[in-house]
């Protein structure tokens, strides 16, 4: 059986930064101190390229593309800015596995700063940093602050019945600066939402509440059509900060 017990991971501090798929970064990281998290099941979506409309607070919206590309039992995961390159970057790629994704490098690069990586080590079982000298534990079904995305679909379209109203689960998540996290979300429920083109579409809303002050907020609405990809994210730095905003473009 894939699923794991069910524990309760240690708190880990964070603060506010200011990329799109990554809102919130500990300022002064610290070891993850948890237990290992659960293993789930994931049915990955085909490839595909997912166009975004990304907004913070009240920037002007930007258009982003998300791509995934599989074959060999690898996949690269690459989000792209359609603005002349003035958009976010970030990449994922690693491994296809029976629990989905199996990231080996993170490439992050946010306006105006170097890029920086997580590096994913099986054969320590460690997560490593460029810019960092911190190390975090690397267990399975570790996701990066891009993979997740796909992740928590996949994980999703494996059992869609599984995951009605209250039901939890959780992705270990790093970022490309030290951070690892135990993000749990909650099924909220089944949403009506109109789309650009004025059909109602149902959506599977599910969330994630911050574990302590200067943390994340996560908010997904998964499109059950298709392969329960995100019509719409919103993340939201707590207790004070600009929310960023995905919207699926049709």
């Amino acid at each position: 059986m894939l699923e794991t017990a069910v524990r309760t991971p240690a708190a880990t501090p964070a603060a506010a930064g200011d990329a799109a798929d990554d809102a919130s970064s500990p300022a002064v990281p610290e070891a993850y101190a948890g237990a290992p998290p659960p293993v789930w099941a994931a049915r990955l979506p085909g490839d595909f390229a997912a166009r975004y409309l990304l907004q913070r607070g009240e920037e002007p919206a930007r258009a982003v593309t998300l791509r995934l590309e599989t074959g060999d039992g690898r996949y690269a995961l690459h989000l792209t800015g359609e603005a002349g390159g003035r958009g976010p970057e970030q990449a994922s790629q690693g491994r296809v596995e029976e629990t989905g994704l199996a990231p080996e490098r993170y490439l992050d690069r946010r306006r105006a700063r170097a890029a920086a990586a997580a590096n994913f080590d099986g054969t320590r079982s460690r997560i490593t940093y460029s810019g960092a000298r911190l190390e975090q534990p690397l267990y399975a079904g570790a996701q990066d602050r891009l993979s997740w995305i796909v992740q928590l679909a996949a994980i999703v379209d494996a059992d869609p019945a599984r995951w009605h109203e209250r039901a939890r689960l959780a992705l270990y998540v790093t970022g490309a600066r030290g951070d690892a996290q135990l993000w749990w979300f909650t099924v909220r429920g089944r949403v009506a939402l109109e789309s650009p083109g004025g059909a109602a579409r149902e959506l599977l809303h599910l969330v994630r509440e911050p574990d302590r002050p200067y943390d994340l907020r996560v908010e997904a609405w998964l499109y059950p059509a298709h392969q329960h990809l995100p019509a719409r994210l919103q993340l939201s730095p707590v207790p004070a900060g600009q929310p960023m905003r995905w919207s699926r473009i049709p």
